[in-house]
């Protein structure tokens, strides 16, 4: 009986945890959805915003989650350069890893790579000539060293998890394509994005 007992109290035990669990989860992706969503919540998607250009009180925060090696990525920052551009005083970009390695197999080594940048106070540098020479190093992984050397740059230790982070977190936001871009916390088409920074801008410029 005592044993019949203590299997009893033991698959109880276990049911509760389970259900503590599954609460844990669904109020996670709850939020989560609140984000894709439309909830405003800038911090939440933008993250600790490491690497980041602009003003560090703007009225519009892009967050782009983005892959080095995609070719629609590289085609975006012509487009985002021409906002930040249009208004420096105004918009702020927050650049997170997403590299897609399941199609892109240098992406992920770049990504570290830009990281390492990022330590030497480089990373914005590094950004730039890894879309420019794409093509490059997306079929010679070995350019990726002698970008490092040009920009003079001393590997530190290892970056992966920083990447490995942002990749997590874009999971949780349901992002599973590149670019990937959120205004002001909303999620936004690419073809979109110009057009919802100047009605943000606006709505800011009214009080709104």
């Amino acid at each position: 009986m005592a044993q019949i007992m203590n299997q009893t109290k033991l698959v109880i035990g276990v049911l509760a945890g389970t259900v503590v669990v599954l609460l844990g989860v669904g109020v996670l992706m709850a939020r989560m959805e609140g984000k894709v969503a439309g909830a405003a919540d800038v911090e939440g998607v933008a993250g600790e915003a490491r690497l980041a250009t602009g003003r560090a009180t703007p009225k519009v925060t892009i967050v782009e989650w983005s892959d080095f090696q995609c070719p629609a990525c590289k085609q975006a920052q012509y487009l985002v350069k021409e906002i930040l551009g249009q208004y420096p005083d105004d918009v702020r970009l927050v650049y997170r890893h997403f590299p897609l390695v399941q199609i892109h197999k240098n992406a992920l080594a770049a990504a570290e790579l830009a990281e390492a940048a990022a330590a030497a106070g480089k990373f914005w540098q590094m950004h730039d000539l890894l879309f420019e020479r794409q093509s490059e190093w997306a079929e010679d992984k070995d350019k990726l060293a002698e970008y490092r050397q040009e920009l003079g740059i001393e590997l530190g230790g290892s970056y992966k998890d920083k990447v490995e982070a942002d990749m997590w977190e874009g999971q949780a936001l349901g992002i599973n394509a590149t670019p990937t871009f959120f205004v002001n916390g909303k999620k936004i088409d690419v073809v979109k994005l110009k057009a919802v920074i100047e009605e943000e801008l606006r709505s800011a410029q009214d009080g709104g």
